[in-house]
């Protein structure tokens, strides 16, 4: 599987280990209670963000070059396309978020 950020094929820096897509979101019901009845009576849901784990290996003998290419890449003020080569023709608004670590072995 290839990757796509931001406009840039990130295939030739990794390969991809594994992804998590899901099937939907995380969902948030909103419910009330009311006095005197038992449980609760549903109102909406929403959808909260999605969050996509992406696992991948450097595949490059200088990691250096590919540490410093990904962190221009990754490096967003806003969300960006990301786009999987199995759904070329659909794409996520996307950015990273929390540490991205690399562990050298």
């Amino acid at each position: 599987m290839k990757l796509n950020y931001n406009g840039e094929d990130l295939s030739p820096f990794l390969k991809i280990v594994k992804v998590n897509r899901g099937i939907l979101p995380e969902r948030e019901n909103s419910r009330y209670e009311i006095p005197k009845l038992s449980g609760s009576h549903y109102s909406r849901y929403r959808y909260k963000e999605k969050i996509i784990p992406v696992e991948i290996i450097i595949i490059s003998n200088d990691i250096n070059l590919v540490r410093r290419a990904l962190a221009s890449f990754l490096d967003v003020k806003q969300p960006e396309k990301l786009i999987f080569d199995d759904e070329p023709d659909y794409y996520w608004m996307a950015v990273p978020d929390g540490a991205i670590d690399l562990e050298e072995i």
